[in-house]
C-alpha cells in the first residue's frame, strides 16, 4: 500500500529524530525560545528530552492527535539559548538533513539573536558546518527577494516529483530537475533561506543519493540554498555592532571557505576594533597566507602575498604597541622570510622598508 508524502515525511522525521536526537531537540528548544523575528521569549513551550521523544514518536502515527506542549516560564532564556547553541556547534553530523538544519539555525540566530554571546557562538558553529558546502564569496541580501508563495510553488513541485519517483519506483522524476533549478535560482533573503533550508532538511532523507542518476539537480539546489544562507548571514555578521560578533563572523567565514581571505581582508582594512584586528592577525600568524580565490588563475603569487604583508605592515604602523602590534609581528614572522626573532614593531618596520627599497632598486 502506498503511503502519502506527508506520512512519509512524518515517519522519516521521527526516525531522523530518534537517530540524531540531540541536534533536532536542541533546535526545537531554540525555536521555542524565540519569536519569528528572533526576539526572546520568557514563556515558551519547552519540553524535556523524554517528552520530546514520545511526542515525536506519536506524531509518526497519523491517527493520533498529539497536540502542542504547554508554555512554561523560563528563568533565563538567554543562557538556555547559549547552552543549546554551544551544544549544536559541537555536534558532529554527516547526514544532509542535519547539515541543512544546522546551517539554517546558525545562519538565522547569528544574524537575529538579541544575545551577543549567542550570535558569537552561532557564527562559530556556522563556520564549522558550512565548510562542507564549498562556500567562498560573501553575499548581500537581494533587493527584491522571492516571495513565500513563489518559493512554495517550487517546494511543492519538488515534493510532488519525489512522490512520483517513489510511486513509480524509478528513483527519480523528470519534473525534479526543473523544480530544483527554479528553487536554486530564487533570490532568497535571510528569512526565505531559513525556511527553505528547514524544508530541505526534511526532504533530504527522502531524496536519492547524491551520486544517483537524476538526483544531481536536487542536491545542487539543496547546496545552493545553504551556501546562500551562510554567505548572507556572514555578511550581516561582519556589520554587527559588537566587535566580538564581527570577529566570530570573520573567522567563521574564513573557516567555512577553507581559508579564503575575503572576510579577513575586509575587516582588517576597515574595522578599527582591537578585538577584530587581534583575531584576524592571530589567524594569519597561525595559518599564513589565506587561500587565493578559486577564480583567480593568475600566476603572480608573489604579488598576492605582498598585498597581505603590506596590509599587516599598515596595521603595525597604525598600532605601534599592544596586542595588535604583537600579533602583527607574529604574522609577519609567519608570512615572510625575515629571520627576526622579535616582537619589536620598529625592527619589523625597519626590515620591511629596507626590503621595499631593495625591491624598488632591483626594478630600475
Amino acid at each position: 500500500m502506498q503511503r502519502s508524502i506527508p506520512f512519509a515525511l512524518a515517519l522519516t522525521g521521527w526516525l531522523f529524530v530518534a537517530g540524531c536526537y540531540g541536534v533536532r531537540s536542541r533546535v526545537r528548544v531554540l525555536d521555542a525560545l524565540h519569536d519569528p523575528d528572533g526576539s526572546i521569549r520568557f514563556v515558551a513551550p519547552i519540553q524535556t528530552p523524554q517528552e520530546a521523544f514520545w511526542r515525536d514518536l506519536l506524531r509518526a502515527i497519523p491517527e493520533v492527535d498529539v497536540g502542542d506542549p504547554e508554555p512554561v516560564s523560563v528563568d533565563d532564556p538567554y543562557e538556555l539559548t547559549l547552552e543549546h547553541l554551544i551544544g549544536l556547534s559541537r555536534a558532529d553530523v554527516d547526514d544532509d538533513g542535519d547539515v541543512a538544519l544546522l546551517v539554517s539555525t546558525f545562519a538565522w540566530y547569528g544574524a537575529q539573536d538579541p544575545y551577543v554571546l549567542a550570535r558569537e557562538r552561532a557564527f562559530e558553529g556556522l563556520g564549522r558546518v558550512a565548510a562542507r558546502l564549498e562556500f567562498e564569496q560573501l553575499e548581500r541580501l537581494p533587493e527584491e527577494p522571492a516571495t513565500p508563495d513563489e518559493v512554495l510553488v517550487d517546494v511543492r513541485a519538488i515534493v510532488a516529483a519525489i512522490g512520483t519517483a517513489q510511486q513509480n519506483q524509478i528513483g527519480w522524476s523528470e519534473g525534479l530537475a526543473a523544480a530544483s533549478a527554479a528553487l536554486a535560482a530564487r533570490p532568497l533573503d535571510l528569512e526565505g533561506g531559513f525556511h527553505t533550508a528547514r524544508v530541505l532538511s526534511r526532504l533530504a532523507p527522502l531524496a536519492g543519493d547524491r551520486d544517483a542518476p537524476g538526483w544531481e539537480p536536487f542536491w545542487a539546489a539543496h547546496d545552493e540554498v545553504l551556501r546562500r544562507a551562510a554567505a548572507q548571514s556572514f555578511g550581516l555578521g561582519l556589520q554587527d555592532p559588537e566587535p566580538r560578533v564581527r570577529a566570530a563572523a570573520m573567522l567563521g567565514a574564513t573557516r567555512a571557505s577553507d581559508g579564503y581571505g575575503q572576510a579577513l581582508s575586509l575587516l582588517l582594512q576597515e574595522d578599527p576594533s582591537e578585538e577584530v584586528r587581534v583575531a584576524g592577525l592571530r589567524w594569519l600568524a597561525r595559518n599564513g597566507f589565506p587561500r587565493r580565490p578559486r577564480a583567480d588563475t593568475s600566476a603572480n603569487q608573489e604579488g598576492y602575498e605582498e598585498t597581505w604583508v603590506r596590509l599587516v605592515v599598515l596595521l603595525l604602523q597604525d598600532t605601534f604597541e599592544g596586542p595588535v602590534a604583537v600579533w602583527a609581528c607574529r604574522a609577519l614572522e609567519r608570512m615572510t622570510t625575515a629571520e627576526l626573532a622579535t616582537l619589536r614593531s620598529e625592527e619589523w618596520l625597519e626590515w620591511y622598508f629596507a626590503a621595499d627599497r631593495d625591491r624598488g632598486a632591483s626594478a630600475q
